[in-house]
């Protein structure tokens, strides 16, 4: 048995930056040994176009495993792993060369669609191929990437991130339906026991339906749909099938979160579909779903899940208003999306006492100054 290194794909993002690997990207991996095995019967096929059949357990010899993790972000080991399996040289038909073609071929596939160049006629991978993109990648978040090294004594990369891998599922043979991680927020309105499966109210498309869901997630979701008609809302994160860029079904659910009545990211979502002239008399623009993406995040860095939550109001002028009762205090803090200066203003109901401050929330120290501030108040409650 001789083992040599194969691939080093490092691994970019929020998730990888402590040098971890969730576990379910390790679902992704688990395609690349199915890719390189199809790809190099290919290649195969191709150099002896005059054989009818390709040698039976062609590629048995060969193993792909990961033997360990590296830092800088998260760096995968993934070897190349040949046993001959009891099979003498005569019937060796190279299984490990036609691997390492098939690698190259791969990041070559991945390096082109990244790219503004021609295609052209270079030997890449076939539309039925690209396919298997559609399970390759499919747990990648927006801000990650997966990045291959073409020539380790150089730093050119082949990067496969959502976009360049939405290329490669286009131009593969599925041409309608397309696999991608999501996150749904929206509202149980139909569950079947049975068949383990419901159906989704979000926020973007009126309904989803969820092809199945595993038993351990059973409790919340009955509960969840137990408080159906009181707007109980949740939080799915799987993997969507997409059609025309709308989610069309879940056909995986990984997790499921019930939700506050005034979670921030349920709220931001919501003041995501509000269109231009959604005030009164036409006014109002709507907003930039950048912004309320960043603002999104700013909550999740700096303001702690266990506090209490504000409610998001929408206001003109690009603002975001966040409110909070405080035992006598009415808190409100006007944030502007433009650069996220806001305005903080607190107001004692008993005494019309009021506390006024001008805050930069864009980083840490302006939300630590608002954090400080409310726990002040609430100490005095």
């Amino acid at each position: 048995m001789e083992t040599k290194e194969f691939l080093r794909p490092r691994l970019v993002g929020r998730r990888f930056e402590k040098h971890g690997l969730p576990l379910d990207i390790l679902r992704d991996f688990s395609v690349l040994d199915e890719m390189i095995r199809n790809i190099a019967i290919s290649i195969y096929k191709e150099e002896h176009s005059k054989r009818l059949r390709i040698p039976r357990n062609f590629m048995d010899p060969i193993s792909l495993q990961i033997t360990g993790l590296e830092e800088g972000s998260t760096i995968l080991k993934i070897m190349l792993v040949t046993s001959s399996l009891g099979l003498s040289p005569l019937l060796d038909c190279g299984a490990e060369y036609y691997a390492e073609q098939a690698k190259d071929r791969l990041i070559a596939t991945i390096q082109a669609y990244g790219s503004n160049t021609p295609i052209g006629d270079k030997k890449l991978m076939t539309p039925s191929q690209l396919a298997m993109f559609n399970r390759f990648g499919c747990s990648l978040l927006e801000d990650e990437k997966i990045e291959f090294y073409i020539n380790e004594r150089d730093s050119n990369l082949a990067v496969l991130n959502k976009d360049i891998r939405k290329r490669l599922v286009e131009a593969s043979s599925i041409k309608e339906n397309y696999r991608e991680s999501v996150y749904v927020y929206g509202i149980i309105s139909e569950l079947d026991l049975e068949r383990r499966s419901f159906m989704i109210n979000s926020l973007t498309n009126s309904r989803i339906p969820v092809a199945q869901y595993n038993a351990e997630l059973e409790e919340d979701i009955i509960a969840a749909h137990g408080q159906y008609r009181k707007d109980q809302k949740v939080l799915i994160k799987g993997i969507g099938v997409k059609k025309n860029e709308k989610i069309v079904s879940i056909e995986n659910v990984e997790s499921i979160d019930l939700l506050e009545q005034c979670d921030i990211g349920y709220r931001i979502e919501e003041l995501k579909q509000f269109k231009d002239g959604w005030y009164e008399d036409n006014k109002g623009s709507s907003f930039s779903e950048d912004a309320l993406k960043k603002l999104k995040d700013l909550f999740d860095s700096f303001y702690p899940s266990d506090q209490e939550q504000p409610y998001l109001y929408p206001a003109l002028d690009n603002i975001v208003q966040a409110e909070w009762d405080i035992g006598h205090w009415k808190v409100s803090v006007e944030i502007k999306l433009d650069d996220f200066s806001s305005s903080f203003l607190a107001v004692d109901i008993n005494s019309d006492q009021a506390i006024e401050k001008d805050l930069m929330l864009s980083s840490e120290p302006g939300w630590n100054e608002m954090l400080k501030t409310l726990k002040e108040l609430k100490e005095q409650c």
